[in-house]
């Protein structure tokens, strides 16, 4: 099951605070520590509002120079890919030019591929292969990766502090600062110690960039926009990927009827999903609770064995559908948490969440 989706998913619906808050890190020469007490450090602190800051400065000045150029004509979607893992930012701007020598590319690669070996995989009408690249990044060939030495510095941190959190992880948690190392830090120049916000290591990157893509509404508004020209944040597979994207991070900015407008199939799904919610929504509580629990298991790979992914969701949906049955559902929740396995850790750990929302 997909645990992080489970969590990033109660994050993002306002379940739970952010994780680290009031926690910072405390980067030096003689390494990384964490602290809830910054008194007496001098540094240079990268707040995640610094780091939205940064970020929103960046894309501005990308997209302003994009407008003014010749390429700025039917342009249908801006994206920000933010990536936690890696600590990266992608911006993806494509238009229908664009669109249509793509597909065009793939229109010939396919009709060779089905010569050669007749295979069906590859026997696909123009507006078949138009429809699944148009918000496919990796077809895109205006991909931006470079946001400027000014972002770069506390990204190079976050990867700092992630290949460290990497090494400990066998070990434990990063050192706390002590006294000691406090007072060596408060002698050290404040021009070598950065200062991050613990917080930011708990999807930040991906709330920095829509609250940046907020923030944007503005300067988007000088591109020559189609009429059904959408911008929102994108999940990197491994994190979400195309799940959590589209069930949950384009529907932060992009409008639900005009969501359902561009892609008809996200109606779709979210109509079937919430028909069988309704469905079981009325069932005993114990029958609620083991379909639900049912379909996450099955979801463990993303396969339609499981009407999480079927539907485009996410295993957080189905959460969200225990989470609706109540309190009732306790008693179900705990008797499993109890009698579970280690190889269902994952699943474990969902229970727990559970509980704790329950409450």
């Amino acid at each position: 099951m997909g645990v992080y989706q489970v969590h990033i998913g109660r994050l993002l619906a306002g379940l739970r605070q952010p994780e680290g808050l009031g926690r910072y890190y405390v980067s030096a020469p003689q390494g990384i520590w964490i602290t809830d007490d910054l008194e007496g450090i001098q540094g240079t602190h990268w707040s995640m509002q610094a780091v939205e800051d940064l970020l929103y400065e960046a894309c501005s000045e990308i997209i302003t120079a994009f407008a003014q150029s010749d390429s700025n004509q039917q342009v249908y979607t801006c994206i920000i890919e933010a990536d936690n893992t890696n600590g990266n930012y992608l911006l993806y701007l494509n238009t229908l030019h664009d669109l249509e020598q793509t597909t065009a590319y793939y229109d010939n690669y396919y009709q060779e591929k089905y010569a050669e070996n007749h295979n069906e995989s590859y026997q696909r009408s123009v507006e078949q292969i138009r429809q699944s690249i148009k918000y496919a990044t990796g077809d895109y060939p205006e991909m931006i990766d470079d946001f400027g030495e000014a972002l770069e510095k506390p990204l190079d941190l976050y990867r700092e502090i992630n290949e460290q959190l990497w090494e400990e992880d066998e070990a434990g948690s990063l050192p706390v600062l002590d006294t000691f190392t406090r007072e060596q830090l408060k002698q050290e120049d404040a021009d070598s110690i950065q200062i991050m916000d613990q917080s930011i290591h708990d999807g930040g990157l991906t709330r920095i960039a829509l609250q940046v893509l907020e923030r944007l509404q503005p300067v988007l508004q000088q591109l020559d926009q189609t009429s059904d020209f959408i911008a929102y944040v994108q999940s990197p597979d491994g994190e979400g990927g195309d799940y959590l994207t589209f069930s949950t991070l384009i529907r932060q900015t992009v409008p639900l009827e005009q969501l359902y407008r561009v892609m008809p199939q996200e109606q779709q799904g979210d109509e079937q999903f919430d028909d069988l919610f309704q469905q079981y929504a009325v069932q005993p509580p114990q029958e609620q609770f083991e379909y639900w629990t049912e379909q996450i298991r099955r979801n463990r790979w993303n396969t339609d064995k499981s009407v999480i992914s079927k539907y485009g969701k996410t295993d957080f949906h189905a959460y969200a559908a225990l989470l609706a049955a109540g309190s009732e559902i306790q008693p179900f929740v705990q008797q499993a948490l109890d009698t579970i396995t280690e190889k269902d850790e994952d699943l474990a750990s969902m229970y727990r969440m559970l509980l704790q929302d329950l409450q």
